[in-house]
């Protein structure tokens, strides 16, 4: 079913990335961008958001894409990845 909570606590994380990049776009569009960017992640990343199934997820497609053997260094997770 859908997690109400969580679902409420993405609407507020969306509301203020669009908040963030119409203020940062004010000074130039590539600072709007990247102002909306790093708070839509870390509103998403810290908020409360994701579930751990979400989180596993991410990581194998992080994991796949170009540089995510780099990746991997850093993060870690208890994970099998089907190629290693």
């Amino acid at each position: 079913g859908w997690r109400w909570g969580a679902m409420a606590r993405l609407a507020l994380v969306c509301a203020l990335a669009s908040g963030a990049m119409l203020l940062g776009g004010l000074l130039s569009p590539v600072l709007g961008i990247a102002a909306g960017l790093a708070v839509y992640a870390l509103g998403v990343l810290r908020g409360g958001v994701l579930q751990a199934e979400d989180a596993d997820l991410f990581y194998r497609l992080a994991a796949a894409l170009l540089g995510g053997a780099l990746l991997r260094r850093w993060w870690k997770r208890d994970v099998p990845l089907s190629w290693e």
